[in-house]
């Protein structure tokens, strides 16, 4: 059973490494975390990128036009951008016209956030 603290390292880790398959496939904890459906003909790493893709879009505010300069699009802008997207700190940054450390402050409370939503869907009935 893993617990809530290892979880969140491995959404980290993972977010980092969402186009390194093998990274994704060998994690240690991605095999106890990731049952890839029969039905699913890719790569378990392309599973994982899908489950995470789909979790930064739950976090994408509700019926709402997408306003970078308002605080509650920053976490899913920050995942959406910096790690699918693939931009750089400082050019999302200046996207988001917030400094590199207000940055690193937002980037942690949305991984936090991707987390939470990851351990609903990976981890049900998990206790951390």
């Amino acid at each position: 059973m893993i617990d809530r603290i290892a979880f969140e390292g491995w959404v980290k880790f993972m977010a980092n490494n969402l186009y390194d398959y093998a990274a994704l496939e060998t994690h240690p904890l991605t095999n106890q975390l990731i049952k890839v459906p029969s039905s699913f003909t890719g790569a378990k790493g392309d599973h994982i990128r899908r489950a995470f893709e789909e979790a930064i879009e739950k976090l994408r505010p509700p019926g709402k036009e997408m306003n970078p300069s308002l605080p509650e699009w920053r976490p899913y802008l920050i995942l959406r951008q910096r790690y699918v997207d693939g931009i750089s700190m400082p050019d999302l940054a200046a996207n988001l016209a917030v400094s590199e450390r207000q940055l690193r402050r937002d980037q942690h409370r949305a991984l936090l956030a991707l987390a939470a939503t990851l351990w609903d869907t990976l981890a049900p009935g998990e206790e951390g």
